[in-house]
């Protein structure tokens, strides 16, 4: 749960699958679906957990716990799923040997804490619509020097402090007006937009745009790194 709510995503409710009888998809041995379902109903309400019956949802195999969110565009999808399952360890006749010598029989718990990478990220960009907050966004900050010609090396020079600091920072040295690469850098959806001319060489500073906002601040640089930094980790800490 933690995972989901880090993330930034909203938990719609929790699903508890269940098999349906009038259904053939399902295993037949019954005795384990019982126990199976029993088994998650007792772990949910152990927890206080409010949780919806779904029957007919269930793996083939054993029941499941779905994990329901809400992303931006309305659509309700499971994020993730934790699942007993009885059925693999009988075919695979597999054992352990207990405490007291005995062979017993195991249950595999599938468990899918934040869904597959792909599908993770699909989400996620479809919950911020492309605007990551910064903790989370591939390129943090975009540095766009006015002219390569008097003000790239001292912008070659920041992105290369920015990047010792283990910031995700770019340098767009491409010989365009700066209202083009501040369109493109707001087009990307970069938190940060760092621009360097005249005033910031000669002060040691950067004038920073957020996405989003047509405000710009200037700071020095330490500080406005120093900025990031803690903002980068008050989201840790959360």
């Amino acid at each position: 749960l933690k995972a989901i709510s880090d993330l930034g995503l909203e938990i719609e409710y929790v699903e508890l699958a269940l098999r349906n009888d009038e259904k053939a998809k399902f295993h037949d041995n019954q005795q384990l679906w019982d126990i199976a379902e029993t088994m998650m109903r007792e772990i949910l309400e152990e927890m206080n957990v409010e949780y919806v019956e779904m029957k007919g949802e269930a793996a083939f195999y054993g029941p499941k716990i779905d994990i329901q969110v809400r992303t931006m565009m309305g659509h309700v999808i499971t994020l993730s799923t934790v699942q007993l399952d009885f059925l693999l360890p009988e075919r695979f006749d597999l054992t352990y040997v207990a405490e007291d010598g005995a062979k017993r029989r195991p249950v595999v718990i599938h468990r899918g804490l934040i869904s597959t990478w792909e599908r993770l990220l699909a989400i996620l960009i479809e919950q911020y619509r492309g605007a990551f907050p910064l903790w989370l966004a591939p390129v943090q900050a975009m540095i766009l020097p006015v002219n390569n010609q008097y003000h790239l090396d001292y912008a070659t020079k920041l992105y290369e402090r920015m990047f010792d600091d283990d910031l995700r920072v770019e340098l767009d040295a491409k010989d365009e007006k700066l209202g083009y690469k501040i369109r493109q850098a707001q087009t990307q959806k970069v938190p940060y937009s760092i621009v360097i001319g005249n005033e910031e060489v000669a002060n040691n500073t950067v004038t920073v745009r957020a996405y989003g906002s047509e405000v710009q601040t200037t700071y020095p640089v330490e500080t406005f790194i120093s900025m990031m930094k803690a903002e980068i980790k008050a989201k840790k800490k959360s």
